[in-house]
């Protein structure tokens, strides 16, 4: 279970306030572009990833796909982000209303049904890094930087 962002980096060039380069290190290197001939447009972050968080995928399904649970890619607008954060944040205050707001759910590869300290942990890590992404996504709106995000599963 995977939540992506993607960054739009495209420097168009009706756009002269916008008139900047992207650079991209790995192992401390500079990894190569090629200029004005390979223009990089996007880059693509995994920003979460959950193993057997079932309640987690439950809501996707529920609030994103439609209820077709098909391991595709969708789009997940930022509100939507915020509606999973309220809810996994209610659960953590009120671990009584798991079955209410967050319920798990059973299948071959979903792993435990069980509200305990792990289904828990996932909602802990699954709130606290949505709050940075709310955050960093003002402050990209600030530097006239478009994301969006998707959310995909494979079973």
């Amino acid at each position: 279970m995977y939540l992506t962002r993607n960054h739009y980096v495209r420097n168009w060039s009706h756009q002269p306030d916008r008139d900047y380069k992207v650079s991209a290190k790995m192992n401390n290197k500079r990894v190569p572009f090629l200029g004005s001939v390979g223009e990089v447009t996007s880059i693509r972050e995994e920003v979460l990833c959950w193993r057997k968080a079932n309640a987690i995928h439950k809501w996707f399904v529920d609030n994103v796909q439609d209820g077709d649970d098909d391991c595709g890619k969708y789009y997940v607008g930022i509100e939507q982000l915020q509606e999973l954060r309220h809810a996994c944040l209610a659960v953590i205050a009120s671990p009584e209303r798991a079955e209410e707001l967050l319920p798990t759910q059973s299948g071959f590869f979903y792993g435990s049904t069980e509200f305990d300290e792990y289904y828990l942990e996932d909602l802990r890590m699954t709130a606290k890094t949505i709050e940075k992404l709310v955050q960093q996504q003002i402050q990209a709106k600030d530097m006239k930087h478009s994301m969006d995000f998707e959310y995909s599963s494979s079973w």
